[in-house]
């Protein structure tokens, strides 16, 4: 009611914090009085487990005489499960009389727990024989009793078999992958130690991903996050050097967007030009492209609330055992509420209020951060993947204000680049695939020139210009409040670091002098936020850029793209019907590429040049007939600057097989 009125004070924030951490210590508490435990030092039989339900029944009577409310229901449960007599067992009374029940009932427990392995092995013989008269029911007729006995303890074998395998099979997975799904329990740097040859050098430490030295692996659990955290700065630190990150325009930004320079980039109106002074040409394109309204098909206000029947839907469809939330506030409790309509409403107020007022609770401002492998017992600091695990309820509530909403409009309104697939809801990562066998097989068929470059950038989801994603949601109408909560939620994040031996201690966060930027992979914003970036950098492409232009055979209608892409994976083509030479394709090429590289800079992001590589389709004609060109036919070569770099790189003359999403005949 406070929001509503909008009388939100620092008193009121401070009530949000206590209440957050009342219920998140009650639900903790809960689980832990409630959650099943099980025993793996004994066998399990029907016996013991019948008597292990008397124990827990006659605990839960006495609870009931002390006072204690106590769940008939599971009373009658535990009851049924060790086979008490009703009439029996209700009708004691007598505080005493449940003492005395309760002794002999652990007197029991304790004999069964000596004869686990007895009885593990009468169960089995009973199952067993229920098994084998299951499949031969005629077995049980008078006169087959020796054939029984027979295959009843073949039965048995099997079944003995069976089970040890199982328990084999359990200690070879656990001893030859230890860690797997509980995190690293290794990672491989440097050897700084090591000397190399005479006359040769094994690079720069600092540099791992061009070391060719030895490498040591490090075990220590606080050494090993120590290491993770230094490298994971640095990679959350790359965007830095980048236009809407640093000096000066990032900054005359101000922390949300919110700031006169950032109104007078939305409403078109010219930049001092102290801050574009020095920006590249394809970032003035940038800028002025922030300034065209953009042309939304419906233009409603986007709500911040969530309301009970979005929370139930968003977490009765989630799986139980994805992991979040560092706080160990899994997302069980959240898929629990949802049977209490008390409780959704409780929950779904709480997702809610933090986007309608403008502040970051400070649980939803802890990230763990999970090492994965890009190749299996592939340690290498290099090789490792950072998977940020946000706090459930802020990960879900971020989808529905922010990637829900706002890509619903986006694709509405059509505002997605036609050519990109990936990040979309309905599309599917075959498809620019398919696009792209087609292209090449039009090229083949009609006989045409065709030069095609595949880009590759690097952490595209760690590399985000946060403050320009925030100039996109409020040019789409996202209200000041719900930017101002993420952007408190990202700046002041605590990341703290998740290895197989459990939670580490060390922890690092952005700070003035070394701002962290991206939306994290592993979040519902990442896909998001860079499906933004993307848009931009595609609307701000120079229309007198060449790019594919496929004409209908009676010229009735034509169709034109810059290429295909998957997230962060695109080409570009360019194509000719034979009027200009290879080298002029290759040079228009080179152009539309570069121009692609400036504006993928001034989102934050880069290319791995070295990792990027092109192709020619040119024709050589003999006797009224074409055959493909070789690379010897059809030289030609690409060059291409990165950010600020004014070195070339060449990419390799793609005419053997590449990775990407290629097709070759």
């Amino acid at each position: 009611e406070i929001s509503d009125h909008g009388e939100w004070s620092d008193y009121c924030f401070m009530q949000y914090e206590k209440i957050d951490n009342i219920i998140t210590e009650s639900v903790i508490h809960a689980d832990r009085q409630v959650a099943k435990r099980y025993s793996t030092r004994y066998e399990w039989s029907p016996e013991l487990i019948r008597t292990v339900n008397a124990v827990r029944y006659w605990e839960l009577r006495l609870k009931q005489v002390k006072g204690i409310v106590v769940d008939l229901e599971t009373i009658a449960t535990y009851r049924d499960a060790a086979k008490l007599p009703v009439a029996s067992s209700d009708g004691i009374l007598l505080r005493l009389e449940m003492f005395d029940c309760l002794r002999a009932a652990r007197r029991e427990m304790y004999v069964n727990q000596k004869r686990h392995v007895e009885l593990r092995q009468a169960y089995m013989e009973e199952l067993a024989e229920a098994v084998l008269l299951q499949r031969r029911p005629w077995l049980n007729e008078e006169g087959n009793e020796q054939h029984r006995e027979e295959q009843t303890a073949k039965q048995l074998k099997e079944l003995i078999k069976r089970e040890n395998l199982r328990k084999m099979h359990r200690i070879i997975g656990y001893l030859l992958k230890p860690g797997q799904g509980r995190g690293f329990l290794q990672v491989d740097i440097p050897d700084t130690d090591a000397i190399p040859p005479p006359g040769e050098t094994f690079g720069d430490p600092v540099d791992p991903k061009h070391w060719r030295g030895p490498w040591i692996s490090i075990k220590e659990p606080e050494e090993m996050a120590a290491k993770v955290a230094k490298a994971n700065i640095k990679s959350y630190h790359q965007a830095h050097p980048t236009p809407f990150c640093g000096e000066p325009l990032g900054q005359a930004l101000g922390k949300y967007a919110e700031s006169p320079i950032a109104d007078q980039i939305l409403n078109g109106k010219p930049v001092p030009e102290s801050l574009t002074e020095n920006l590249m040409d394809e970032t003035k394109r940038m800028l002025w492209e922030l300034g065209k309204s953009p042309d939304l098909v419906v233009r409603k206000d986007i709500k911040l609330y969530i309301t009970m029947e979005e929370y139930k839907a968003m977490y009765k469809k989630m799986d139980e055992s994805i992991s979040s939330s560092p706080s160990t506030k899994h997302v069980g409790y959240y898929k629990a509420a949802t049977r209490s309509d008390a409780l959704s409403r409780l929950y779904a107020g709480m997702m809610s209020l933090p986007y309608t007022e403008g502040f970051s609770p400070a649980r939803w401002q802890v990230s763990m951060d999970v090492m994965l492998p890009k190749e299996e017992n592939n340690w290498r600091i290099i090789r490792l993947r950072v998977i940020q695990l946000y706090e459930s309820d802020a990960n879900q509530s971020m989808r529905q204000i922010f990637a829900r909403q706002l890509g619903f409009i986006l694709e509405d309104s059509n505002l997605v680049p036609a050519m990109q697939f990936g990040s979309r809801p309905g599309k599917m990562c075959i498809s620019p695939v398919l696009q792209k066998v087609l292209t090449f097989d039009i090229a083949r068929m009609a006989k045409l020139v065709l030069a095609s470059k595949e880009l590759d950038a690097i952490a595209c989801y760690d590399r985000i210009s946060n403050r320009l994603g925030y100039l996109m949601c409020r040019r789409l109408g996202l209200p000041h409040t719900a930017i101002k909560s993420l952007a408190e939620t990202w700046a002041n994040m605590v990341h703290v670091i998740r290895t197989a031996y459990g939670r580490s201690t060390s922890e690092y966060r952005s700070t003035p002098q070394v701002p962290l930027y991206g939306a994290g992979q592993g979040s519902t914003n990442g896909p998001f936020f860079w499906l933004l970036m993307f848009i931009i950098l595609h609307d701000s492409l120079d229309p007198e850029m060449r790019t594919l232009v496929f004409v209908s055979a009676w010229a009735s209608f034509y169709t034109s793209r810059p290429g295909d892409s998957f997230v962060d994976d695109p080409e570009l083509s360019i194509e000719d019907n034979g009027r200009l030479h290879e080298l002029q394709v290759i040079d228009d090429l080179t152009k539309l590429a570069q121009h692609y590289e400036r504006l993928l800079w001034s989102t934050g992001g880069a290319l791995n040049i070295l990792k990027c590589s092109w192709l020619l389709i040119s024709w050589v004609w003999k006797n009224g007939r074409a055959s493909l060109a070789t690379i010897e036919q059809a030289p030609g070569k690409i060059a291409l600057t990165a950010g600020t770099d004014n070195c070339s790189a060449p990419s390799a003359n793609c005419k053997l097989p590449h990775t990407g999403f290629s097709y070759l005949w």
